[in-house]
């Protein structure tokens, strides 16, 4: 069975190319980020019931990439970020979300600081909410005991800092 590892935290704070440079580094399969695929594919007029769909989706997207990961699994984000992304935008969080995050905790969360700058993208809606969205990331992470590591710094300093955490973690 692999350990699981979450890249999570804010928009704009590295954590595809994070979770892309570990992944091949640890030679492994990554979770992509659901939402990114499906926002692409139906645009950003989106509502409540497709931030749901996004969730199962990313659900579905870790069920299959668990199968074909070697050591560690990756994850692009998880469903904290569809829990804060819900009840930022006021909607209401449905149990099976809290409960999916409870009952599936991953081994070890990679919280991407906020050191980098904002980057629009045609997918990114809060540049002006960055640190309040951090610190909610914190509070879920604490919320549910999780072990994690606030991974900063720029360029390869901030790639450094995630292999560190990991192979301190998993003893890798």
């Amino acid at each position: 069975m692999a350990y699981r590892v979450a890249i999570t935290g804010p928009e704009s704070t590295g954590k595809t190319s994070l979770v892309r440079q570990l992944a091949e580094l640890y030679d492994t399969a990554y979770v992509p980020e659901y939402a990114r695929e499906y926002l692409d594919k139906n645009g950003m007029n989106y509502g409540y019931e497709d931030v749901l769909k996004m969730a199962r989706g990313q659900m579905e997207l870790e069920r299959q990439m668990l199968a074909r990961a070697n050591q560690v699994l990756l994850s692009d984000t998880e469903l904290i970020n569809y829990k804060i992304w819900l009840a930022h935008r006021g909607w209401e969080v449905p149990s099976w979300i809290t409960d999916h995050i409870r009952s599936s905790r991953y081994d070890l969360y990679l919280l991407t600081d906020i050191d980098l700058p904002w980057v629009a993208d045609g997918q990114r809606a809060n540049p002006n909410d960055r640190e309040l969205l951090f610190y909610r990331f914190q509070e879920e992470l604490d919320a549910i005991e999780a072990d994690y590591a606030i991974i900063s710094g720029q360029g390869a300093l901030r790639l450094d800092n995630a292999i560190s955490t990991i192979e301190e973690y998993l003893k890798l």
